[in-house]
C-alpha cells in the first residue's frame, strides 16, 4: 500500500497545489472593486476543474488500495467509517 501511496503522490500533491494556486486567484479576483463577470466566472470554473481534479487523483489512489486489500480488510476499514 505504501508503493500505491508512492506512486500516487506527486499527481495528488500536484494536484493539490493547482487547486490552491486557482483558488487564490479566484480570491483576488474577488476582492478587486469591479470585476469583469466573464473572468469571475472563468476563475469559479478552474477553481472547480482543479478540484475535480484532485478529487480524481485521490480517489485514483483509494481504489488501488482498496483492490490490494483483501475481504477482511475491507470489512475493518469500512467498519471504521
Amino acid at each position: 500500500m505504501d508503493s500505491i501511496f508512492n506512486a500516487n503522490k506527486p499527481a495528488i500533491v500536484a494536484s493539490y497545489k493547482t487547486w490552491l494556486q486557482e483558488k487564490a486567484k479566484l480570491d483576488s479576483l474577488s476582492k478587486e472593486n469591479s470585476v469583469d463577470k466573464t473572468a469571475m466566472f472563468a476563475a469559479i470554473d478552474s477553481v472547480n476543474q482543479a478540484r475535480a481534479n484532485l478529487q480524481k487523483a485521490t480517489a485514483q489512489m483509494l481504489l488501488e488500495i482498496h483492490q490490494e486489500m483483501d475481504p477482511e480488510q475491507v470489512q475493518k476499514l469500512e467498519n471504521i467509517q
